[in-house]
């Protein structure tokens, strides 16, 4: 598409995407396996033996009736993922080329490409950031298939939740509980509960796209339905929480192989708050999606908001800024309904307030952090100010003088007075 190039923007071959990471990602392709696929029966008798799931494992569930899946994720608390083949108990799927009309029409878009990136702090590599482009750009990019990934679009669905997960109360504590019921003081920023707001989404991918391992900002219950296209789905199912906070710490990938899930039009993907994962767009893809916070997982969520505070490259999102109060609401109600109304136990809530007290202080260290620094910051740029003002000595001591008013030239004048009459 003619005209659409900026010159601020670096261009990428889209059959090398990004140098800096295609490498390690090219190793968790390589090393990925099928991971461990269970049938409902399997699930059900891992359930009753009370033995944990091995990693890599998740529930596939082919031509399952909507009553199926529906016990199925209200009577058991999701610790591993679940894939509904070919959903049928939904509208028909939303196509590539709708969406991209859609968006034409909306305009610019947050999006994200490797033409725009910066090297993580701690690791050297580079890292794909969003970028606001106008319509005119994007859209040429993908004209000319060149990598790009535009996340976090408002639903191209009327209905997105799933039907089975709509109408279930352990599922709506991100809707339910408003950050406004918090017990804490709300910063007038913050009135608008972001995290509510959020719950549903649109991707669209062109083909080669991919993102790196990482978790989905505060420990949220993602689903994910493949629209159209293919999209392989790497990740790493039922790691305890110790597993997953040491990949937090380390710079590389998770040490286990990923399980590969394909995942093609109809599909849809729940999983589990904390699970790691890094999807590759095989084809142009179009896909929406929810977030859901659960009482019965809410303790594994508060922990991974946990973890992000000291490790906030393992999610590919900016903490939403009422985190804070909405944590702080969540415990409030579970403690008015604790081991009620599917509420989890005193112990695990006395954990979770231990979190979320750590939190409140970690955020509170960095916010006193950021204003020293942005003091510091005006300090020394009110002194350079000041410097500047300063008149330096010209060479050979001499000082320049005011011009003269009259000849408009410049008048110099030794440090010594002169003797009169010379």
């Amino acid at each position: 598409m003619a005209g659409h190039k900026d010159p601020k923007i670096r261009w990428y071959d889209a059959k090398s995407q990004m140098a800096h990471t295609m490498d390690d990602f090219r190793d968790i392709i390589n090393s990925a396996t099928v991971g461990t696929p269970l049938t409902r029966d399997q699930f059900l008798h891992h359930l009753a033996a009370g033995v944990p799931f091995p990693r890599g494992s998740y529930l596939v569930l082919s031509g399952a009736r909507e009553s199926d899946v529906r016990s199925l994720v209200h009577d058991f608390e999701l610790t591993i993922p679940i894939l509904v083949r070919h959903n049928q108990h939904s509208t028909r799927n939303v196509s590539f080329a709708e969406t991209r009309k859609k968006l034409v029409g909306l305009g610019e878009q947050h999006v994200y490409t490797p033409a725009h990136e910066r090297l993580d702090r701690k690791t050297g590599k580079a890292l794909w950031l969003p970028q606001v482009l106008p319509c005119s750009v994007w859209d040429g990019m993908v004209s000319e298939q060149r990598p790009i990934n535009i996340l976090s679009l408002p639903s191209q669905r009327d209905r997105p939740v799933p039907a089975w997960l709509e109408d279930d109360p352990d599922y709506r504590v991100l809707r339910d509980v408003p950050a406004t019921e918090s017990a804490t003081e709300l910063d007038p920023r913050h009135r608008e509960d972001s995290l509510s707001k959020c719950r549903e989404f649109g991707l669209f991918a062109t083909a080669g796209v991919y993102s790196m391992p990482h978790v989905d900002r505060h420990g949220v219950i993602t689903t994910a339905r493949c629209e159209e296209g293919t999209k392989l789905w790497l990740l790493w199912s039922a790691l305890p929480m110790d597993v997953v906070a040491e990949w937090a710490a380390s710079n590389d990938p998770p040490a286990d192989p990923a399980a590969a899930i394909v995942m093609e039009d109809g599909d849809i993907l729940i999983m589990p708050p904390g699970t790691p994962h890094a999807p590759y767009s095989v084809t142009n893809v179009n896909m929406n999606g929810t977030m859901h916070w659960s009482k019965r997982t809410m303790l594994r969520s508060g922990r991974i908001c946990r973890l992000e505070i000291d490790w906030p490259e393992i999610t590919n999102e900016e903490p939403a800024p009422c985190l804070v109060e909405k944590l702080t609401a969540v415990a409030g109600r579970w403690h008015k309904s604790v081991g009620d109304d599917g509420w989890p136990s005193s112990e695990e809530l006395h954990i979770f307030e231990e979190l979320v007290e750590e939190i409140i202080q970690k955020v509170r260290e960095k916010k006193e952090r950021e204003e020293r620094e942005n003091l510091q910051r005006e300090t020394q740029k009110k002194g350079k100010r000041a410097g500047e003002k300063k008149q330096k000595p010209a060479a050979g001591g001499l000082q320049a003088q005011p011009r003269n008013k009259r000849t408009g030239g410049m008048q110099i004048a030794t440090r010594k007075k002169r003797k009169k009459g010379i």
